[in-house]
């Protein structure tokens, strides 16, 4: 069930991005060393959880894809802007739609 909930209604942060962007082309390569997870009716974000996660943002495709145990792919419909918190990190924001098309927000700082 927490799949779903993260799937249909989830707001996915990647935080802390070990970034290694692949100059060529559009596709940017990046490895997350943590990740925390928010649904649409949680108030609080889920405590950061170390990971080893390949993330690809190919901007050609306009499609974010997150080789986690299972592969979750986004199309982006929107991109939202940056953002910059309390802490001085700049956060990216994306409007996605899975293959379901579910609605969600994709998130990396």
């Amino acid at each position: 069930m927490k799949k779903k909930i993260i799937k249909t209604f989830a707001l996915i942060a990647i935080f802390m991005l070990s970034i290694s962007m692949n100059s060529l082309g559009q596709v940017h390569k990046l490895k997350a060393t943590s990740f925390s997870s928010k649904g649409k009716n949680d108030y609080k974000w889920s405590e950061g959880k170390e990971s080893s996660i390949l993330i690809t943002f190919n901007l050609d495709k306009d499609r974010i894809t997150i080789y986690s145990k299972t592969t979750q792919i986004y199309d982006i419909a929107e991109y939202e802007g940056k953002t910059t918190d309390s802490d001085g990190d700049d956060i990216f924001s994306y409007y996605c739609v899975d293959a379901d098309g579910n609605n969600c927000r994709v998130k990396w700082l």
